[in-house]
Formats: C-alpha cells, structure tokens, sequence
C-alpha cells in the first residue's frame, strides 16, 4: 500500500513498481479575454466536456463553440478565460458569468458542424457532456491508458435561498477537505487529501498500472462518501458530494456582499475622526490657556 498526500497542480507521474499515482490538477485554460466578476458559485455556470474519436481517443484542437437559444451568454468568468479549442486529452471548458438561467430555451455546444444539446443544471450550476465524433479517429495522449480525470464539486443543499442577490438551491464549500482513498481489488492502494476551490470544485488524476475495471475511488468531505469507478471509454468522471442541510462549516466560506448595519449607540468613529477631533481640542486648550496667562 502507498499513501501519499499530493499537493495541488501537480505534473501526472507514475510510481515506479506501484499500481497507483494520484495528482491533484488544475486544468489550464487558455483563450477568450475576461471580464466581469464572480463572488460566489452562484454567479458562475460551467459547460464542459471531453471530444473523442470513433475510437474512443482524444480528439486534440477541435474547435468548440457554445450556444444558447433565447438568452445570451457572453460574459465570462472573471479568473479564467475560455478553453474553446480541445487539449490533447480533448477536453474543452466555458465559464460564464450568469445569473438568470430561467430563460434559456436550449443550450450546448457545436463541434465538426453538429449540434450538440446539454440542459442547464439550475442547482448544480455545471453541465459536462462527452462528445463522439464518428467519422474521425483520435490520438492517445502520453499515458492516455493509465490515467483517469475526475472533477467534482462539494454542494449543500438547503433549499431555495438568496445568495448575493442570485436564486440558489444549495451552497457549494469552498476551501473544503476532500479526502480520496483508490483501492485495487478492494484493497486500499493510496489515500491523499485535496480541497475545493473557492467555488466548491476540486480536480484529480488518478494514475494507475492496474486493470481499470478493478479499480475504485472513494471521495470523502464532511461526513459524506462518495464510491466511484474510473470511465474505461472516456478516462473522465464527474462526481458531487451532496453534505446534508443540518452540516454546520467550520467557517461560512460564501458571505454575501450586504453590508451589517451598525447597532444604534455602538458605532465606533473612524480613526482619523478621532485624531481631527483630538487635534482641535489641543488647539482650542492652548487658545484657553493663553489667554489665561494674558490676564494674569
């Protein structure tokens, strides 16, 4: 058995003489300017996916392009840009800055002049679709059969509510441990810990020598598990740790933007009233005094 605890955007790498590697990744993205600004999950929809050949292998630099009928998406995230042309494991990525997505008829994503359409998750705030181009072959990566993607988000729900002005069924936890445990045959084969972004998102790659059909990953964060297999077809899985509505954070991670009045009796000056006004009274003592000592 290997344990180890991987630190973020680490490069992918095998163990030598091991049957499992484990990278907690950060996918790179790269094109479209930004704009905007995102506060919390709750201004932010992600549409993403992975584009392979009639083989089942990536197909790199393929051009994709969003669509949405009815409504419009063009404001982006503001900490990323968009990943419109596919990487050599062809995977594509778009974030956009969005708030009403009530009125959006259909959407989803255009690739090699096909159209191809994924609903909206109101709740999840994330949509990832697998794309199969049948009249192209793609190209395996290096250790395209030995390493598996899995992206995930750790969600509250709580009903509806308001955050920062946006309708949301949930909380996503930012700054959440996440701890993975891979097991071969049932047997632990290295257990590491990563944590979620500052909108409840995490990424890892799982590098493993054995049969993909023996392995299982198990995904633990506040008291919640999460048993999942890695994609033989697609080398990618998505997966959502759901924390009950009574889970109390250690910290509250997505504060609203309104502003807490101040109690009536109990609002301290600022720092530079207090030093003006300690200013004019000196002033106003020495006038005092010096008049005194006119008169006598």
């Amino acid at each position: 058995m290997t344990t180890a605890s991987c630190p973020p955007r680490r490069s992918p790498s095998l163990l030598s003489g091991g049957a499992v590697s484990c990278v907690v990744a950060a996918i790179l993205l790269a094109g479209l300017p930004v704009v905007g600004a995102d506060h919390v999950y709750s201004h932010r929809y992600v549409f993403e996916g992975r584009v392979v050949g009639a083989d089942g292998l990536p197909l790199a630099g393929e051009v994709v392009e969003f669509y949405a009928e009815g409504d419009d998406f063009l404001d982006a995230c503001s900490d990323t840009t968009q990943q419109a042309v596919t990487d050599q494991w062809g995977d594509f990525r778009f974030c956009f800055h969005k708030h009403d997505l009530g009125s959006t008829t259909g959407v989803g994503v255009r690739v090699a002049g096909h159209d191809y359409p994924k609903p909206l998750d109101t709740a999840f705030r994330r949509s990832v679709v697998f794309i199969e181009i049948e009249e192209r072959n793609g190209t395996a990566p290096p250790a395209w059969n030995t390493t598996y993607r899995f992206g995930g988000k750790v969600w509250q729900g709580t009903g509806p509510r308001s955050l920062e002005g946006v309708e949301v069924f949930g909380i996503a936890r930012a700054d959440m441990p996440v701890n993975v445990t891979v097991s071969v045959d049932g047997v632990e084969q290295e257990a590491f810990a990563t944590v979620t972004d500052g909108y409840g998102d995490f990424d890892v790659e799982i590098v493993t020598n054995a049969s993909v059909d023996n392995v299982t990953v198990s995904f633990e964060a506040g008291g919640t598990d999460h048993l999942a297999q890695p994609s033989a077809s697609h080398h990618r899985t998505t997966v959502g740790l759901f924390l009950p509505p009574d889970y109390v954070a250690r910290r509250t991670p997505e504060a609203t933007s309104t502003p807490i009045p101040a109690v009536p009796g109990t609002t301290t000056p600022p720092l530079t009233s207090v030093v003006v006004l300690g200013l004019g009274l000196a002033l106003v003592a020495a006038v005092v005094v010096a008049k005194r000592r006119r008169v006598e």
